[in-house]
């Protein structure tokens, strides 16, 4: 056994193992290669009656307790783990697709644990881990945690950490799903207070319209806009430029008047963003404009926590849901709401809260009740 071997005597009680260290040393006199017999320092001999396997077990246990860890960062490993999938490509186990799947999650563990080294990463932190990505959806999000499952057995192995995890699924707070949660109003003004201007007038713009972020990024400043009559066009366009009943995802078009806090909020977008559109986010080649502002609020989130705020990171989408509780709070009703919202029917906002039942122009009775935060 390499660094130390096992000595078995017999005594009177019976068979008993001795540790010694294994250390060639050349005879002065003969000039031959014989072995010291010095017992190992740290480490006592087994009772009687051990068994061999049990000897070794606990020279073995003995070894792995003196071994020392080399502190490697986590973004360290990223590079020597991918090869193991690339050389699980080259054998024909997994496609290129997956390698582009498994690139994805890595880039999401490297962004979370870019300062910490390998043996800090304990259960708190990858429940931390898991908290901070609630916003993906359960299979996404059991993928994430299974990758940086195996990759922390990898390092395990590699003797980066003496840390051991066992795999688990991970099951999320109903009230935590990016599909269920509703921001508060209280949640929304933290986010503003710690994000960006972009960021800022992003959801100044999805809290006082309620429209849908795939709608945000279709408006033309020249064409949809009429702040003097304060009026917003909702929906596609033919190539002549004519208003389409609904749009290629079936959504009914429509014309909706917009309040004095939108109109300003629009005013600033016109100064901030080029082109013919006003919103901030645009495409990039693995982000929507919806994934880029989901992405900053679940950044200014995890700074709003340390700064010791009681917030939980919710998606883009969810600001629609927040504006339709806040509606129908102050009194709207659900035919009218779902009108604004361009919901064919009332029933598909029936989810957001009961509400006892006239046209858009209602709105203008409460311009002013929109949150004071918002100017």
């Amino acid at each position: 056994m390499k660094n130390g071997y096992i000595i078995s005597r017999k005594t009177k009680k019976g068979i008993k193992h001795y540790f010694y260290n294994d250390k060639k040393v050349v005879d002065e006199k003969t000039g031959k290669i014989r072995f010291t017999k010095k017992p190992i320092i740290g480490i006592e001999s087994p009772p009687v009656g051990t068994s061999l396997k049990e000897a070794n077990y606990m020279l073995m246990k003995w070894k792995k307790s003196k071994q020392t860890i080399d502190r490697v960062k986590m973004i360290d490993t990223t590079a020597e783990w991918m090869e193991t999938h690339y050389k699980r490509k080259r054998r024909g186990e997994i496609s290129s697709t997956s390698i582009n799947h498994f690139l994805n999650y890595n880039k999401i563990i490297d962004n979370f644990f870019s300062t910490y080294y390998v043996d800090q990463i304990t259960i708190d932190e990858f429940d931390e881990f898991v908290d901070a990505h609630l916003h993906y959806s359960d299979s996404h999000l059991n993928a994430i945690a299974y990758e940086l499952y195996s990759r922390l057995e990898y390092c395990f192995v590699k003797k980066y950490t003496n840390e051991r995890f066992l795999r688990k699924s991970v099951n999320r707070p109903m009230e935590r799903n990016k599909d269920f949660y509703v921001p508060t109003m209280d949640e929304i003004q933290i986010i503003r207070k710690y994000g960006t201007l972009k960021l800022q007038l992003y959801i100044d713009f999805l809290i006082t319209t309620g429209i849908r972020t795939q709608e945000f990024f279709m408006i033309d400043r020249r064409r949809d806009i009429d702040l003097e009559a304060g009026m917003m066009y909702i929906g596609e366009r033919d190539a002549h430029g004519r208003k389409l009943r609904k749009n290629k995802q079936n959504k009914p078009s429509r014309d909706i008047p917009i309040f004095n806090q939108t109109i300003s909020t629009i005013k600033k977008l016109l100064e901030l963003v080029e082109g013919p559109g006003i919103c901030p986010y645009g495409f990039s080649k693995t982000k929507t404009p919806t994934d880029a502002a989901t992405n900053e609020i679940r950044r200014v989130a995890q700074l709003a926590k340390k700064n010791g705020e009681n917030v939980f990171h919710f998606t883009a989408k969810s600001i629609r849901k927040t504006f339709a509780n806040y509606m129908i709070e102050k009194g709207i009703n659900k035919a009218l709401l779902a009108k604004y919202m361009g919901h064919a029917e009332s029933t598909q906002v029936s989810h957001y809260l009961s509400i006892p039942s006239s046209n858009l122009n209602d709105f203008s009775n409460i311009k002013n009740l929109m949150p004071s935060f918002i100017q």
